[in-house]
């Protein structure tokens, strides 16, 4: 297995029963202006079902971040 850095999630789009989601890679960053120059890093392709997963197991990833963050405060 190969792992792909990435900086953030682009372009998402949906055709037919296949999601296409886009991710970036950040190039440069300008500090006065606070603008960052992206470029397209990644393709990532599956199926609606696959990305309805996706979406669920980031939901609860979000919620066990948000717990573990209240606790330490």
């Amino acid at each position: 297995m190969q792992d792909y850095y990435v900086d953030r999630l682009g372009n998402m789009t949906v055709q037919g029963s296949v999601a296409r989601l886009e991710f970036m890679r950040m190039d440069s960053f300008d500090p006065e202006k606070k603008e960052a120059k992206l470029s397209p890093s990644l393709s990532l392709v599956m199926p609606i079902a696959s990305l309805l997963q996706l979406s669920d197991a980031l939901n609860k990833m979000c919620g066990q971040l948000e717990k573990s963050a209240s606790e330490k405060l």
